[in-house]
């Protein structure tokens, strides 16, 4: 069966870990909600966040992502975007992969930071995608600690740093 395409308009899939599962959260403002109201009536916006999922996972998971944006099936996830035909390609793609990968050995989360880097870099060249440094980017501001609700997922103030970091980047 094809799936509905929401209308004809494009797609804007939302790729990560809690962070991206929680970005639809209501309650902290986030910043899924806040991408896709911004795109009402222009893009469908769906999130594809699983919690506890770390950047080894997305590997093995991004044809299986990739797959809700187009009706053309492929088996093989290596260059996996470029079998999707042009119209049937997403607008864009987020990427929010490290907080589980970060941590401490032995949990099974635990992805060694090489391991992690190189993971970031196969997913960001498949996708061909532009990086935001969210992390610096926050420890930058005075008082960033409050970006977070338990020290990692984020607040209010956080959902609203990094809808209005991509924003800026995708204007």
């Amino acid at each position: 069966r094809k799936q509905d395409r929401g209308m004809g308009r494009p797609l804007i899939i939302l790729f990560g870990d809690s962070i991206t599962q929680f970005s639809f959260n209501v309650e902290f403002g986030g910043w899924g909600a806040a991408l896709a109201d911004y795109y009402c009536g222009k893009a469908d916006v769906i999130s594809r966040g699983y919690s506890g999922y770390t950047s080894r996972a997305a590997l093995s998971l991004l044809p299986h992502v990739l797959s809700c944006a187009t009706t053309t099936s492929s088996s093989s996830s290596s260059s996996f975007s470029s079998s999707i035909p042009d119209h049937e390609k997403p607008l864009f793609l987020t990427i929010f992969f490290g907080a589980n990968d970060a941590a401490g050995f032995p949990s099974q989360q635990h992805v060694p930071i090489e391991e992690y880097k190189n993971n970031i870099i196969k997913l960001s060249k498949e996708l061909n995608t532009y990086c935001i440094d969210l992390w610096h980017d926050m420890q930058a501001k005075q008082g960033w600690q409050e970006y977070f609700n338990d020290g990692l997922h984020l607040s209010k103030s956080g959902n609203s740093f990094v809808f209005l970091a991509l924003k800026k980047l995708i204007e």
